[in-house]
């Protein structure tokens, strides 16, 4: 028998007696009562603490399982998954430049067969070898047929084949000068691969002269600007003494002086250009291969002669 039976087994045998039907009253003894209103406080006591313990029993449960989930959680933490942002890089609409639909090709670009000299060059173009004598620039003879070769002459024909020779150029006429000058050569400007003037590097490197023939030209100015540089950088033909040593080669005066004409009613022409020894009458053409910058006119050849005592009359005077 255990506790709990032990504990209500007077319970029952009270409540038994009171349950049992009695015809007459019967006499309680008082010892009896108050050990009746014992156990029914030692019942309600029990009562009590059963329902205190079912209540913290279920409570420490709560308890329990409340800690169990927040520990589940501390271990297991859901990170949301978020999709990686696309870098969206803005472009300036000004950076953006139209595509031509149609690239023109250049069709003056040619071939320098052949140097010539300093100013004048052979190209093929379209099949035909054509002689070009550059406009506005003049550079020292070395193959002119009545005139020996000049000072500064050889290293301007090498400058020109060093530029040009095999290379293709680019070719440009001028519409204030005519197409062909009066020995059937085309007249024009030619430009080299990266794009620079031909004439004007020639000039402002001191192997070549600006040269106007009668009227001014589309590089005119440019060239201009380009000799006056080369003068004073003194470079080429504007070198301090660059044709002394020449001109020390040649005779300063004729062994056979020629006798002064005595005509008046002649003209007679000389360069003024430093590395110049001849001077010419209006008797041949030969004069005509002067640059026109330095082209000086006399109406006698002893006023000539008194300007330049040192000059020489070409031998196609004589």
């Amino acid at each position: 028998m255990n506790f709990f039976t032990q504990l209500l087994t007077p319970v029952f045998v009270v409540l038994g007696m009171f349950s049992t039907p009695v015809e007459m009253p019967v006499e309680v003894q008082p010892d009896v009562q108050q050990e009746v209103l014992e156990l029914q406080q030692k019942v309600q006591e029990f009562e009590n603490q059963k329902s205190e313990n079912e209540e913290g029993v279920e409570l420490e449960e709560k308890v329990n399982e409340s800690k169990a989930l927040e520990v589940k959680k501390e271990s297991v933490k859901i990170t949301p998954v978020q999709e990686p942002q696309k870098e969206i890089k803005s472009i300036d609409s000004k950076l953006i430049e139209p595509i031509p639909s149609i690239v023109e090709i250049p069709t003056n670009e040619y071939k320098v067969v052949s140097v010539v000299d300093g100013d004048t060059i052979k190209l093929n173009i379209k099949g035909t070898v054509e002689t070009i004598r550059l406009i506005g620039i003049d550079t020292p003879e070395t193959v002119h047929p009545s005139k020996p070769v000049e000072c500064m002459g050889m290293e301007a024909s090498n400058k020109a084949k060093e530029l040009l020779l095999g290379k293709m150029v680019r070719f440009e006429t001028d519409n204030t000068q005519d197409t062909r000058d009066r020995f059937g050569r085309l007249l024009g400007y030619v430009f080299l691969p990266e794009g620079t003037n031909f004439g004007e590097v020639m000039i402002r490197s001191g192997f070549a002269n600006e040269y106007t023939y009668s009227k001014p030209y589309k590089y005119q100015e440019a060239f201009k600007t380009a000799e006056q540089i080369a003068r004073n950088d003194r470079v080429g033909l504007w070198k301090d003494g660059v044709c002394d040593e020449y001109n020390a080669k040649e005779p300063l005066v004729d062994p056979q002086p020629t006798k002064p004409s005595v005509s008046v009613d002649k003209k007679w022409y000389v360069s003024s250009h430093h590395s110049s020894k001849f001077y010419y009458c209006e008797d041949t053409n030969a004069w005509e291969g002067l640059s026109k910058s330095y082209l000086e006119i006399y109406d006698s050849e002893a006023e000539l002669r008194s300007k330049y005592p040192t000059h020489t009359l070409h031998e196609s005077c004589k």
